[in-house]
Formats: structure tokens, C-alpha cells, sequence
């Protein structure tokens, strides 16, 4: 309530039992950042994912490493997310969610972005070319 007299949005990181209240996080514009699953977290907490996402929460994901957020958005697709919300919590979705601004490829403008040999969310493909500030950097 106060978010919405506020109109204040937000950002979440949960782990947890975010299907509970999906419909409320979804109504006051809230996204949710879901950090990267093991095992263990995997059977508790993906049908709240699922729920969350389905309500219309916007997602992004986090983890240690490229491998371990791809696993968590590869794993919620095989468990029924569309395969366009995980893409966009994978790159320009996630970065708007955290408060990048949204911006285009284009001659001159700044750029941080990945080339891989498949969709993201293929664990076996791999980034054919990484681009920091506009620059190439090599990959292994």
C-alpha cells in the first residue's frame, strides 16, 4: 500500500516464496531478480518463479557467472517459462530491471554486449564474440 501511494517501484532478489504474493508484486510494477539455483533450492522455489513470471512480474537473473545464470534461466524454460521472458530477463530486460536505460546498437553509442554461437539459453552454445565499452575483447 505504501508503495502505491508513493508510487514508488521496485526491485526484489528473493529466493523464496514469491508465488504468494505474485499478483501483489505484479500490480504495483515490482520486478524480481532470481539468483541462481542448486539443487536443493531448485524443487522449492521454481513453481514461485514460474507463478511470479506468470503474473507479470518482470524477472532478471544473478549469479557468480554467465554459466550459472544461464542454467537458472534454461532450467525455469524446460519447467514451462516462455522462452522470450527468460531471453529478456537474460539481457535487455534484466539490465532495464536494475535501472540501465534501454538503448540500441547504433555507430558511436556505448556497448556492452555478447555474440553466441546459439540462444543464451542452449548451455551448449558459447559466446563467439564479447564487446566491452566498444571494444572486442577476445574470448578463449
Amino acid at each position: 500500500m505504501l508503495l502505491k501511494q508513493n508510487k514508488i517501484g521496485g526491485v526484489i532478489r528473493s529466493g523464496g516464496r514469491v508465488g504468494d504474493f505474485a499478483k501483489q508484486l505484479a500490480e504495483q510494477k515490482i520486478g524480481l531478480i532470481i539468483p541462481a539455483m542448486n539443487g536443493t533450492e531448485y524443487n522449492s522455489t521454481l513453481e514461485h518463479f514460474l507463478l511470479a513470471s506468470q503474473s507479470g512480474v518482470p524477472i532478471a537473473f544473478e549469479g557468480d557467472s554467465a554459466e550459472q545464470i544461464r542454467l537458472t534461466a534454461s532450467l525455469l524454460v524446460s519447467a514451462g517459462l516462455d522462452r522470450q521472458i527468460a531471453l529478456s530477463g537474460l539481457t535487455s530486460g534484466g539490465a532495464e530491471l536494475v535501472g540501465m536505460k534501454r538503448t540500441t546498437l547504433a555507430s558511436g553509442a556505448p556497448a556492452d554486449f555478447v555474440v553466441w554461437s546459439a540462444s543464451p539459453l542452449n548451455l551448449s552454445a558459447k559466446p563467439t564474440n564479447v564487446v566491452v565499452d566498444g571494444t572486442i575483447v577476445p574470448t578463449k
